[in-house]
């Protein structure tokens, strides 16, 4: 190993007098032997060979040799490398010489190995020293593995039905591994986590020696009747890699309907005729053009099959207010896409709701009037989860990414709302508003009046949102609360663990009208503006430009370890039933993660970790 500190040999002149300094090059000098370090790849053909090269400082005008052998470090002799020792003669004139090392390849995963060379035996050379004064005459040969395993899933689809106990996932590699692998997998599709399915480790674990490791998920069965669901595994070391679990319910009563090109049924419109309470309607993968239907029953489960059915309205609309009319109480919605509604009054819907209950999970309204437009029924509960609502709004303030009437209540959980045209991304006149876990944002080119309005006020949770104000917002004002004065019987907002950032010059983030009371606590402050117009009560919030994000610039909002956010939230109240401690975080592949509890709960929509 070459030590760089080496004090070149010298020799002294004499020239008229004068003493003159030449480095190297001096015939009656003693030549410097020394190598370097090398690494080399193993590679995958029989023999790999190592070129290591042995130096002299200076040439000599004598013959020089040295004798070499290899010794074994982490390398195994004759199983990583070949044994190979002899001598080397330099000439006259020469400074380098070379030895080829043999590579013994295989096809194993391990960890990189290494050899040594070692010089003896010097005639008309020395050695180069060490700082320390010792001999240096060695040099490292590190092999460098270069057997990363393709790993694969063994299967890439199951169907199963609730009830059927536990599904076993392999993985396999190609080759053997002398190190133990650990292969985390990402999970997505339409299967909620806990109440459809328990998976007890998110990781593949292959041992020392073995090609293979399963994991297990267990089906939960339950008593609702309810739309085929899927699980799609990915490893995180390859995203192509993937696997898909079909979920069958076994408690539907009533008929199930297919509708799709080649079966009995094409056209949605016709079956939303014949259906009864209680039915499924599950509707292949594909696009729609101009199928629109209103749905009269109740207790309907509408389904979107594989990657889900698209709905486009293609200048179509029912009854003049949009895709889909849902007239029905107890509604499912379910993995279906719902695309450029628009009728002669603005107001054309991806779903208009003139009934009852109304669930929505794993669905995308993109460029319609509005995306979702609900009536005035007191007595309603609006559930909307894991979907998506894009650039909604016939852009004259009146129409928005979701438009909610005077229900009873709305749940918003795990949902994407993003770049509503000058309407609102989110507007609710709900008694009771659960708005949890979200992302509602206009990005760079968005132009949304508020991101939130709940302008009737009502009991609203406003929890664990990531909520963007762009620099073309129609408004200033990123929440308004109860700015009609607040009609509902009881009107409270709890803004907690919220990030919320303005990019705009100007603004105030969140708009008090008129409350009972206001309680802002946990929430990240980020941009220009005021933080509130009206009162409230406030605690544990952070205001700053900078408050330690990983990449504002695009959007993400999670904290870099330096943050003054981490640890730093105040203990907020259980409020009725609702613990105001955030159990869950937006996460844009699946819709949502778990937000772990790290010492101290960190201020803002998200937890850092380490």
């Amino acid at each position: 190993m070459m030590n760089n500190n080496s004090n070149i040999k010298t020799c002294l002149l004499v020239i008229a007098g004068l003493i003159i300094t030449v480095v190297t090059g001096c015939s009656n000098s003693t030549p410097v032997i020394y190598m370097e370090d090398i690494n080399v790849r193993e590679g995958n053909s029989e023999i790999t060979i190592a070129d290591i090269y042995v130096n002299l400082m200076q040439s000599s005008d004598k013959e020089i040799k040295v004798n070499y052998l290899l010794r074994p470090l982490t390398a195994e002799q004759d199983k990583d490398f070949k044994e190979k020792k002899g001598s080397l003669v330099f000439q006259p004139g020469e400074t380098r010489k070379k030895i080829d090392i043999e590579i013994i390849t295989d096809l194993i995963n391990e960890a990189d190995e290494t050899l040594l060379v070692e010089l003896s035996d010097p005639v008309n050379a020395s050695f180069d020293k060490n700082d320390d004064g010792s001999i240096n005459n060695m040099a490292v040969v590190t092999i460098q593995n270069d057997d990363t395993p393709h790993v694969r899933f063994s299967k890439s689809y199951f169907s199963v039905s609730e009830g059927n106990g536990k599904v076993k996932i392999r993985a396999e590699m190609d080759i053997t591994s002398e190190v133990e692998i650990r292969i985390p997998v990402s999970i997505s599709g339409t299967a909620e986590e806990l109440s459809d399915y328990i998976l007890r480790d998110n990781s593949f674990v292959i041992k020392p020696g073995s090609t293979s490791s399963e994991i297990e998920i267990y089906i939960r069965d339950d008593d609702k009747q309810e739309c085929p669901e899927s699980i799609e595994l990915s490893l995180e070391s390859d995203k192509s890699q993937k696997t898909v679990i079909d979920i069958n319910d076994n408690d539907i009563k009533g008929m199930h309907w297919l509708v799709g090109k080649g079966k009995l049924w094409e056209n949605i419109g016709d079956i939303a005729k014949k259906a009864h309470d209680g039915d499924v309607v599950e509707i292949q993968e594909g696009i729609y053009e101009g199928d629109v239907a209103i749905w009269k029953q109740n207790n309907l489960l509408l389904c979107g099959a594989g990657k889900g059915a698209v709905l486009k309205a293609n200048g179509r609309s029912a009854g003049n207010k949009g895709i889909w009319v849902i007239r029905g109480n107890n509604v499912v919605v379910q993995n279906i896409s719902f695309e450029d509604a628009k009728v002669k009054h603005k107001n054309g819907a991806g779903i208009r709701l003139l009934g009852g209950d109304l669930t929505v999970r794993h669905c995308r309204f993109k460029n319609n009037e509005n995306g979702i437009l609900s009536g005035n029924k007191n007595r309603n509960h609006i559930i909307v989860e894991y979907s998506e609502f894009i650039e909604n709004g016939a852009g004259d303030g009146q129409s928005h990414n979701i438009y909610i009437g005077k229900a009873k209540r709305l749940d918003l959980k795990f949902n994407t709302f993003r770049g509503a045209r000058v309407g609102h991304n989110i507007k609710s006149r709900a008694m009771e508003n659960n708005i949890w876990y979200n992302r509602i944002m206009d990005g760079k080119d968005g132009n949304a009046s508020y991101q939130i309005d709940l302008p009737a006020g009502g009991v609203s949770y406003v929890v664990g949102n990531s909520i963007q104000q762009g620099p073309r917002a129609e408004n200033w004002a990123l929440v308004s609360y109860g700015a009609e004065k607040a009609k509902n019987p009881d009107n409270r907002l709890y803004l907690v663990n919220n990030t919320l950032v303005n990019d705009r010059k100007s603004g105030v983030f969140v708009n008090i009208h008129k409350a009972d009371y206001v309680y802002i606590a946990n929430n990240i402050f980020s941009g220009d503006g005021k933080i509130i117009s009206g009162e409230a009560d406030m605690v544990g919030n952070l205001n700053n430009d900078d408050p330690g994000f990983v990449d504002r610039d695009n959007f993400d909002y999670r904290l870099k370890n330096n943050s003054e956010a981490i640890d730093a939230a105040v203990i907020t109240d259980v409020i009725e039933t609702n613990s105001l401690v955030p159990a869950f975080e937006y996460y844009p592949e699946t819709g949502k993660q778990i937000r772990p509890l790290i010492n101290n709960i960190d201020i803002g929509a998200y937890e850092f970790r380490p």
